[in-house]
């Protein structure tokens, strides 16, 4: 039965309650539903594959890098330009970049001089690399003022805000002292010059460091023609170096307290 006909005058007249009109609304909607579903049904499976791709079609986008036409959802799109790339490849061309060290990353397209935004790109790299990144940002923002403790069970980060020289520091976080220069543990009695030295000296340096450190605090001094350490028990500062290599004798005649040669026997410290 249509609606019109079972709406007859009469039933107009009188006061229809509104949960009838509404079921009779609601069946007629029904009604209208089972005909099209109908109709999509017989509908040749040709046609609607046809109307399939051409929708997936629509919802394809060409990526700026790979060149390939990728859904949607998968495009990414800068904040900064009009450029849209798909997630994988900004992923693998920021990870490039950052491995590179690049603190800021610009745009893929040769004709953009727009930045990513690093908060943006957070979804799409991993953890590890977006803290690569991090570490290049801090790098490029302090440069040479950065340093770090040398201890390995600190590592704290520290900046060096000042223009002069920093050498003995206290770390704030462990409270331990380094060398900032050096950046190791303070090296008691010697100097960066020296430690330097000692540094590069291969398997022997720590065995050096301690004879460096034992001479100092003995007060030996060095010939000055061989550079042998010279330790004097008494007498006078009048030195005679006994140091031999292979069978050949040093024998430089220099003056204990002031390290010049000895010239007679009334030499005079300068």
């Amino acid at each position: 039965m249509e609606i019109g006909k079972f709406l007859s005058k009469d039933l107009v007249g009188h006061s229809l309650s509104f949960l009838l009109v509404w079921t009779l609304i609601s069946r007629a909607l029904k009604q209208a539903q089972k005909e099209i579903l109908k109709q999509e049904q017989e509908e040749p499976l040709i046609l609607r594959a046809f109307k399939q791709a051409q929708k997936k079609i629509s919802q394809l986008k060409p990526c700026g890098i790979c060149m390939e036409n990728k859904p949607i959802e998968k495009m990414f799109k800068s904040r900064n330009c009009s450029h849209s790339f798909c997630e994988d490849c900004v992923a693998r061309f920021l990870a490039v970049k950052i491995q590179e060290k690049k603190a800021t990353i610009k745009c893929p397209d040769p004709n953009c001089n727009s930045n990513f935004d690093t908060q943006q790109c957070i979804s799409i790299i991993p953890k590890d690399v977006f803290e690569r990144w991090g570490d290049a940002l801090v790098d490029s923002m302090f440069g040479s003022k950065k340093i770090y403790c040398p201890f390995k069970d600190c590592s704290a980060m520290l900046v060096n805000d000042g223009n002069e020289v920093v050498r003995i520091t206290e770390c704030p976080h462990c409270h331990r002292l380094f060398c900032a220069q050096c950046q190791v543990p303070w090296h008691t009695e010697v100097d960066c010059r020296e430690f330097q030295i000692l540094k590069k000296g291969g398997p022997r340096k720590d065995l050096d460091l301690m004879a460096l450190e034992l001479a100092k605090k003995k007060k030996w001094k060095r010939c000055p023609r061989c550079n042998f350490y010279v330790e004097k028990k008494g007498g006078c500062n009048h030195i005679r170096c006994s140091y031999k290599v292979f069978v050949i004798l040093c024998g430089h005649q220099f003056c204990y307290g002031c390290g010049s040669k000895w010239k007679n026997n009334f030499h005079e410290c300068a």
